[in-house]
């Protein structure tokens, strides 16, 4: 990605659950945000290995809404990427082939630790802490990515097939879950995130940062206020407390509280117990929730 700093820049974050839209610009030596949109699209909807047709007219019902923002705020670069959803389905380059054709949009299918690299990248533009440790945790549909870093550089990076629609459709058929889920879920993780506990076995490390929109509900549940361009710090006890809370309610139960997007209401019980995984298994102290993340990696790298 070339710099240009004088441009207004666009990036667009085609995720398996959910596509996002960030607008910046320079601002002498800030970043200005210009505007932001998200739309639900639950690429795997059907499974990983091919998208089907509703979520295909999702996609395309977020990209047009994309490309009138686009217009109406004259971006000058735009920049496009697209992960395991695309990485994984069968007829996904298909898909980005005719986004090109009726957009002139090409999005770019990145690997995992490409993935991984942008969202360091974007959590750090909110960071103020400058030495310690600390584990970003970025959930999304169909990989979950972890990177160990300094505040200066990563140490450890990697991208896990542990996106929560990816768990939810192989593991979970039962609402609330039920102890056999549970098992498969804890012996599924054991194999896959075992590379995650190795690497940080030997590591004091202080703050698991969450940049997902799983993270994001787990803030509004707690009725912090909502503020875009800070980091907000939880206790671990408190997330604990609110995953025993939620594990025991029904879809219906779910789906009354109100800071629970409505297209969350059926993997949060899921997506909620990856976070527990990740916990009882490293000495984290405290959770910090980002609102910034692979897009604004993108952003950061263009100006």
């Amino acid at each position: 990605m070339q710099h240009n700093n004088n441009s207004r820049v666009a990036a667009i974050d085609m995720g398996t659950n959910t596509f996002h839209i960030l607008i910046g610009e320079k601002s002498g030596s800030d970043i200005k945000w210009v505007a932001r949109k998200r739309c639900w699209v639950n690429l795997a909807q059907e499974g990983i290995t091919t998208i089907c047709q509703e979520s295909v007219e999702r996609i395309f019902s977020a990209m047009t809404e994309f490309r009138k923002i686009i217009s109406e705020h004259e971006v000058e670069k735009i920049v496009a990427v697209a992960t395991e959803g695309f990485r994984r389905a069968s007829n996904g380059s298909v898909l980005l082939q005719k986004i090109n054709e009726e957009y002139s949009i090409y999005p770019e299918i990145i690997s995992g630790d490409r993935e991984a690299e942008l969202i360091f990248k974007g959590t750090l533009l909110l960071s103020r802490r400058t030495e310690g440790l600390d584990l970003i945790m970025d959930i999304g549909g169909g990989s979950t990515e972890f990177i160990l870093h300094d505040f200066k550089k990563i140490l450890w990076k990697r991208s896990f097939k542990a996106g929560v629609s990816i768990l939810y459709n192989a593991h979970v058929s039962q609402d609330p879950l039920t102890s056999e889920e549970i098992e498969g879920l804890n012996y599924y993780l054991a194999r896959e995130l075992e590379p995650l506990l190795q690497a940080c076995s030997s590591m004091d490390i202080f703050s698991l940062t969450g940049a997902s929109g799983t993270f994001d509900v787990l803030k509004d549940m707690i009725t912090y206020e909502e503020n875009e361009n800070n980091v907000t710090r939880l206790s671990t006890s408190i997330f604990y407390d609110l995953h025993e809370k939620v594990s025991c309610l029904t879809y219906e139960l779910r789906a009354q509280i109100k800071s629970i997007p409505p297209q969350r209401v059926q993997l949060i019980p899921t997506a909620f117990y990856l976070i527990k995984y990740v916990l009882d298994n490293l000495p984290v102290k405290e959770i910090h929730v980002s609102p910034y993340a692979m897009k604004e990696g993108i952003i950061s790298e263009l100006l």
